[in-house]
């Protein structure tokens, strides 16, 4: 009786999330909200992921819950975003697009650790999940941009190096969520469709400095730094009964509000395209897959 609300609630929360996670990927200075389908592709492979998972079907194997640990790793990649620097002294500035790299296969690597409960092993569960993400602005890149800087208005573009001598995140925009999973056993029971979206915290370690400015000055340190979400979606291949391999899709966005040393703060949206797999180990073996 209480599968179907169960589903229900789950479609919902994957609804949801995408148009909040579509409206961080604004820029700072703009707050209109566009259509998921206009501001990332990856919503199509969410979709040819996640849409087996949520097909109605059995509800598994009623035989206690399961723990699942698992780790990631993969390619990623953050969409340019608009930025806003406040400091005293004058400087108030905006800026258009600025372009992310990730590097995500140089240390420190992009990677992720996650622990599933699966209440009655069952198609429900509730993930904690753990991403590691970097973020480093690409200096010589023309942006553009409005303000004052140091009390004196800026050209209508420059290169980012004119103002920033250090712009990132590169031990991580930290991203810690809770998600809601919904599973479901696809032909063969050893193939498993997933899909989940949650919220949580980002917890970047910000790292900027100013053109021109003492070494001193230089922020660098973890803060708590704003709200998360993420959508995922994934397949699972069961290789014993305790051991998984898998590959996802997941987009996580994140509002960065850094506070800067000597007062003032650098505010972002930070979104990140993720096409990550990696082992999983079940605690438990699953008497029998969710039904199909």
């Amino acid at each position: 009786m209480l599968a179907r609300p169960r589903r229900l609630f789950v479609e919902i929360l994957l609804f949801t999330s995408t148009l909040l996670v579509a409206a961080l990927s604004q820029p700072a200075s703009d707050v209109r909200l566009r259509l998921p389908f206009a501001v990332y592709p990856g919503a199509i492979y969410l979709a040819l992921l996640s849409w087996p998972a949520l097909l109605s079907g059995g509800d598994g194997a009623e035989d206690g819950p399961d723990l699942q640990l698992a780790a990631y790793s993969g390619p990623a990649y953050t969409m340019a975003s608009g930025l806003k620097l406040t400091q005293s002294g004058g400087t108030d500035l905006s800026f258009g697009a600025i372009p992310w790299k990730g590097e995500p296969f140089k240390p420190p690597i992009y990677y992720g650790l996650r622990g599933l409960l699966w209440p009655a092993n069952g198609p429900q569960g509730i993930m904690a999940d753990f991403t590691h993400i970097k973020a480093k602005a690409v200096m010589q890149s023309a942006v553009d941009q409005s303000g004052t800087r140091e009390g004196a208005p800026v050209s209508a573009q420059e290169k980012l190096s004119a103002t920033f001598s250090k712009l990132e995140f590169t031990h991580g925009y930290n991203i810690f969520t809770l998600n809601v999973v919904r599973r479901r056993a696809l032909r063969s029971e050893r193939l498993v469709a997933y899909a989940g979206a949650g919220a949580g915290v980002a917890i970047p370690h910000v790292e900027v400095g100013r053109t021109g400015f003492a070494r001193t000055m230089r922020t660098s340190e973890y803060q708590l730094a704003g709200p998360a979400l993420q959508v995922l979606g994934g397949i699972e291949w069961r290789l014993s009964p305790h051991v998984s391999l898998f590959v996802e899709y997941k987009l996580s966005c994140s509002v960065i509000n850094g506070a800067l040393k000597g007062g003032g703060s650098v505010e972002t949206n930070l979104c990140t395209h993720q096409l990550l797999g990696g082992p999983a180990w079940h605690l438990k073996a699953r008497a029998r897959e969710a039904a199909p």
